[in-house]
This record gives C-alpha cells, structure tokens and sequence, in this order.
C-alpha cells in the first residue's frame, strides 16, 4: 500500500525541499498535502486520514507543539516527524511524549530525512500487522496502562528501584485485571515499557549490553512472570546505577564549545554532527548544553556565524554571498532568512544603521 503523507510549514521553502529530498517512492509513501499552518492540516484530517504528518514546531498562530497535543487528545494514529529551526529541548521533550520518529534540525539534511522515513515505513507496517488486537484493547483499561507506564518513569527518575518493582509486579498480576492474563494488553504494556526505556536510553546517554537486549528480544506475552519482572528488575538498576554514574560529568561541553568556535563555518555543522563527533545522542546534547550555558547549541552556532557575518559585511565590506559562503551558508535565501531573524532587518538595513551611527559621532 502508499502511505499518504502531508507537509506543515510557514516557509514555502523548507516544503519544497523535503519534498524534493524525500524519497518517497522508496518508502512506499506520497505526499497528499502541503500546507503553510497547521489549522489547515486540522481541517484536512476533518475529512481526509494520512499516515505521516510532517511538521514544523514554530508557526504563527497554531504551533507545531499544539497540533501535536491535538493529534494526541483527538486519538489521531497518524506517525509524526518533527522539524525545527532550533534545537530547543523542551521541543526534544514534545517530540518524545508524542512518541514523534524522530526530530531534525534545518537545515533538512537529505540522509536524515530518508533515515527518518525509513523508520516511519517500518513503523507504520508494524502498526498494520498488530491493528486488529489493538482494536479489542477498550479505552480504559489503554488508559491504565499509560498511567502505569508513567510511574514507572517517574520513580526511575527519583532512582527508586524498590518502588518500580512493586509497580510492575502489582500491575502484572496483583490487580482485579491483572495485565499478565490479558494477553494482547500485556503485549501493548511490555511495548510501551520499551518505549520508555528507549526514552531514558536517548535522554541520558546510556546503552545497554548485550545480555540486557537480549533478554528485552526474548521477553513477550508468553514469557514467564517471574521472567517478566526479573528483566525489567535488572535492567532499570542497571539504568538507575549508570544515571548516577554518569551525573553531570559524562561530557566535557568546554571541548564541544572549543569545537564549535573551531568549525562554526563547516556548512554541514549540526546537533547530530557534534554529537556524532563526542560520541553522545542529539537529546543528551541538546539538554546539557542549554544547561551550562543557558542558550541552545543550535543557537550559539548561528550566533557565532552571524557575529562573522556581520564583521564580514559591515566592517570589511565583503559582499553578501561571498560573506555567506564564508559562515558556511551556501544557500543565499537560508543565509538571508537567517539573518533577518536574527538581526529583525536586511544586511542592507544594518550596514545604513552602522553608517549614520558612526556619521552622528
């Protein structure tokens, strides 16, 4: 089957590019829709279903972060994918709880994106195959799961190993519907329990070894009850135990800093570049850089490139595109877009303002 896929985005030419980029009959998709807000993807989903819905977060009016809080409380199954000029975490965070495929940073880079359809047809083709118990699974006993799910994450995150095991353990076989007898539930609980690990894989920067992916492989709704809770058991004190190791220490951000000032103007400069470079997830990243120096890494790259620029322009007078190409912007319509959030005016605006500064003196 094709897989129907609509586009979200306020700059007509971010569109025109993943449009380009994609690779759509390779993943057995095609793109039915593009559209320049998100209202009028809502009005589109009124009347129409799709199975991807690519989206920017920061839009006028209906952001990014809303329509995917619509998708959530309207029970919309479709698979999201996540774009964004900035890698605010709190951004990462949405993308996440919306169990979004991924999340990618502009400019769109044409690997990332058809890594991340590639994993949507995986998905999706999933979702087909395990549909029909899903559809036997009512509303409330979905509900409970979640619930349980979350406070199995909460108290990892308070380092409570005890608290975790009595959770799973009462929600297995303890309850007056015990998760353990209901099969094609106790199947959706194990994957949402994967999923939260996944996530706390992803957040803080931690793998796990081989003997624990291959118990999580072999674990399923048949498994033993007694199998069930010692492999949740000995993976989350393992996951809590390297938390702790970890703490704020695992990466030296004065080296990615020192990085950065050094390959600022590398045109392929990126979240998943750096990180691939020390060896850590986007997520992980994202979040203790802002820690530590109170703005994002995305941001402080584009700082440093339109403070050159700046020089460049204004104080060398070195013409525009060749000032661009100089920062590491071979796209002249990105570098003004760019520079025009950045500065609120047009190179031309800037270099006019410096000038009656300076003749005013």
């Amino acid at each position: 089957m094709t897989y129907k896929v609509i586009i979200v985005d306020d700059e007509p030419t971010t569109i025109a590019t993943i449009k380009q980029l994609g690779q759509w009959d390779v993943y057995n998709m095609e793109v039915v829709g593009m559209f320049d807000a998100a209202q009028h993807v809502i009005q589109h989903l009124e009347r129409h279903q799709v199975d991807l819905i690519i989206t920017d977060m920061e839009m006028p009016g209906l952001s990014g972060v809303e329509l995917l809080n619509y998708l959530k409380m309207k029970h919309i199954s479709a698979q999201t994918l996540v774009i964004s000029g900035y890698d605010y975490f709190d951004y990462v965070k949405q993308a996440i709880q919306a169990h979004s495929i991924d999340y990618l940073l502009k400019p769109i880079n044409k690997k990332e994106l058809n890594q991340a359809l590639e994993k949507v047809e995986i998905e999706l083709a999933r979702s087909l195959t395990n549909n029909q118990w899903l559809q036997d699974i009512d509303a409330k006993k979905m509900q409970r799961l979640k619930d349980i799910v979350f406070n199995v994450r909460a108290r990892f995150e308070n380092n409570h190993l005890d608290q975790i095991d009595q959770l799973i353990a009462y929600s297995l076989e303890d309850q007056g519907e015990a998760i353990y007898y209901d099969k094609p539930l106790l199947n959706k609980f194990l994957r949402e329990l994967n999923k939260s690990i996944e996530d706390i894989l992803y957040t803080y920067n931690l793998k796990l070894d081989q003997l624990s992916i291959s118990c999580l492989n072999r674990i399923d709704a048949q498994s033993d009850l007694v199998a069930l809770t010692k492999v949740y058991h000995d993976i989350f004190a393992m996951l809590i135990n390297k938390k702790l190791e970890i703490g704020n220490n695992a990466l030296n951000l004065i080296d990615v800093r020192d990085y950065i000032d050094r390959n600022y103007s590398d045109p392929d400069i990126s979240l998943s570049k750096i990180a691939d470079e020390f060896h850590v997830t986007r997520e992980y990243l994202s979040r203790v850089f802002k820690q530590r120096y109170g703005n994002n890494l995305t941001e402080y790259i584009i700082e440093l490139k339109m403070k050159k620029a700046e020089a460049l322009i204004v104080s060398d007078a070195v013409k525009i595109k060749h000032a661009a190409e100089q920062v590491g912007y071979g796209d002249l319509s990105y570098f003004y877009r760019v520079w025009k959030k950045y500065f609120r005016c047009t190179p031309k605006e800037l270099i006019m303002s410096k000038k009656a500064n300076q003749d005013n003196q």
